[in-house]
């Protein structure tokens, strides 16, 4: 909770109950949670708690780089990871997951860009089928 003080205080914001319980829900999250799916977990503890709050706070984190947004087809997923790293997302279910934590400036260096073309970030996701679905036969 340091982090997000701090992360707050350098963005000349209060630390309040309803940033603190979504954060520490997003870093309790199994997986890469929805800002509705947090909004339903914190919800038991703040039932006033409001889904544009949710949301407030989680663009707050991003900024602050206390968490990375994920964009993907239906909603966005959330993730306290905030290290560079890739994912796995599931085609058949959606279902994210981390890829192992590797120097993505070295696969960067692999790859030949355009001349004079400046990379400010690398999103490295790869998409295939999970074991579960693929259990069933997906």
């Amino acid at each position: 909770m340091s982090d997000l003080r701090t992360t707050l205080r350098g963005q000349g914001r209060r630390m309040t109950a309803q940033r603190a319980a979504v954060y520490a829900a997003l870093c309790a999250a199994s997986g890469h949670p929805t800002a509705e799916e947090l909004f339903f977990a914190v919800r038991g503890h703040l039932p006033g708690i409001s889904l544009a709050t949710v949301y407030n706070t989680l663009d707050t984190l991003v900024d602050g780089g206390l968490a990375v947004k994920i964009p993907g087809d239906g909603a966005a997923r959330y993730d306290p990871l905030c290290f560079p790293h890739g994912h796995t997302r599931c085609a058949v279910c959606g279902t994210l997951g981390n890829l192992p934590e590797r120097d993505i400036t070295a696969v960067l260096s692999e790859i030949p860009l355009p001349t004079g073309f400046q990379a400010r970030a690398v999103t490295m996701e790869v998409e295939g089928v999970c074991a579960d679905c693929a259990g069933r036969g997906h």
